[in-house]
Order: structure tokens, then sequence, then C-alpha cells
């Protein structure tokens, strides 16, 4: 059996290489010809031509290479755990034609991420308005034009999830 040494920048890869050599151990053992089988069944059958493409013609092991994605996990801080980011530039949700034709008005509710740079990256409807005139989708489009100083916590800069009213109000 073979050990793959697997970090994820998290801690140990231990838990993680137990579960490789599991898996290379089944792969290798369903993906042979004639691996521990005293006959195929369709479902064994089928599961070898899945795999043909990874032996030669005369049924020659391979080198397999398995990979592992690869991510970092970014935490995302209320303002409670890291800080009010401090609004630097803040744009006005306009309205749309059809939503003034309807004379639609309210507010919309939109959950944003703050990210590292003070600008805004996810940003969500959580009350909506007005789905079918686009005033939701006007209120997400002004929120990732908003800009924020960096939310800093032990001096480093750290992405925040706020929350941002969007008010539509006619004129008289």
């Amino acid at each position: 059996m073979r050990w793959f040494a697997v970090s994820f920048g998290f801690g140990s890869g231990h838990l993680i290489a137990v579960v490789l050599q599991q898996f290379t151990s089944i792969f290798l053992l369903v993906a042979m010809p004639g691996a521990g089988q005293i006959s195929a069944t369709p479902f064994q059958s089928a599961q070898t031509q899945m795999f043909e493409g990874l032996f030669g013609p005369d049924g020659g092991r391979r080198a397999v290479k398995l990979t592992v994605p690869s991510f970092r996990f970014i935490p995302i801080y209320s303002v409670q755990e890291a800080g009010i980011p401090v609004v630097v530039r803040s744009i006005h949700a306009a309205y749309t034609s059809d939503a003034l034709k309807a004379r639609v008005q309210g507010k919309v509710r939109v959950r944003a991420v703050v990210r590292e740079d003070g600008t805004v990256g996810e940003a969500v409807v959580t009350k909506s308005l007005d789905a079918v005139h686009g005033l939701d989708d006007a209120a997400v489009n002004a929120a990732k034009l908003w800009r924020f100083q960096p939310v800093l916590k032990n001096g480093v800069p750290v992405r925040v999830r706020v929350e941002m009213d969007f008010a539509f109000v006619l004129g008289k």
C-alpha cells in the first residue's frame, strides 16, 4: 500500500492520507483486470471498462497520478467579531423605468462581503422588494460599487459580512 502526504494548510494531513490510502487500495482492486475476481459480474465488467484507459493494450499497469484539489479557507467575520467597516464611497441604487411606472416603493436589504481590499465581493438580496421590475438587481449592482476602508483584525485585513439597506422612495 502507498501513503500519500497531503496538507491543506490548516493542520496535519494525516486523516486525508489515510482516506487516500484506502481509496487507492480500492481503486487499484477495482481497476486492475482480474484482481481478486473469480468471475466478472455485469457491474464489475462495467467498472473494468470504465477504467480501461488506465491500462495498456496488454493490461499492463500505467502510473496514475491522483490529485487532490487544493483550497485555502478564508474566514468571513461578522461586524461583531471584526468591527464595522467605514464607508469610503456609497452609490445610491437607481430606479428602473419599469419600477417607476409601477410606482414601487420600499427597501431592499443586501448582504455583502467586504473583501480585504475594501471592495465588495459576493452580494445577495436578503429582503426583496421587487424582483419583477429590477429593483433587487439595482440594489445588488449598487452594493458592488461601494468601497470601504479595510477592516483590520489583529492588524491584518479581513473579510467582513455586512448588510445594507437600499431605500426606493418616489417623490411627490
